[in-house]
């Protein structure tokens, strides 16, 4: 990339990175791990044409994430729309999205990172909260209360 002058980079990260969940300081920490590397890469490639990012999705529904809710909903005799509800309500209530997002929306917003990042950005992170929307800024917040925490890195070429 660098011999050619061009190239995108695009971790596929999570908001847990940022707001770590108390049941996966594990996980959290991997995380954080693929937006520090994401930051060292984009200051080796600071002047060039290569840009680095980082998309920060929240609780996505994955193949796993799926079975699990599925999985709970029989356990409790209850759908799997009201287990949804229950965990963004008790264990994400800053979600803005308050429901899991799909893999399609966090790839299109990859692949929205790979068009638009034509040397105007080294290191940014975003991440995901509605369908075709990205967060911007640090904290989006709601009344007093913050909804969601995103790391925003940003560096230009000079």
């Amino acid at each position: 990339m660098l011999a050619r002058n061009w190239g995108r980079v695009i971790f596929i990260s999570s908001e847990s990175a940022v707001q770590i969940p108390v049941e996966m300081i594990h996980y959290g920490v991997t995380k954080i791990a693929h937006v520090g590397l994401a930051r060292g890469l984009a200051e080796t490639t600071a002047g060039t044409g290569v840009t680095v990012n980082s998309v920060l999705a929240g609780p996505t529904r994955s193949e796993g994430v799926a079975g699990f809710v599925e999985a709970v909903a029989r356990q409790r005799g209850v759908g799997a729309d009201e287990v949804e509800r229950e965990f963004f309500r008790t264990m994400r209530p800053s979600s803005l999205l308050r429901r899991f997002a799909s893999p399609d929306e966090v790839a299109a917003l990859g692949s929205d990172q790979r068009r638009r990042g034509a040397g105007r950005q080294g290191c940014r992170a975003v991440g995901v909260v509605g369908p075709g929307r990205e967060s911007g800024g640090a904290c989006a917040r709601r009344g007093s209360e913050p909804r969601s925490l995103v790391l925003r890195i940003e560096r230009r070429p000079q």
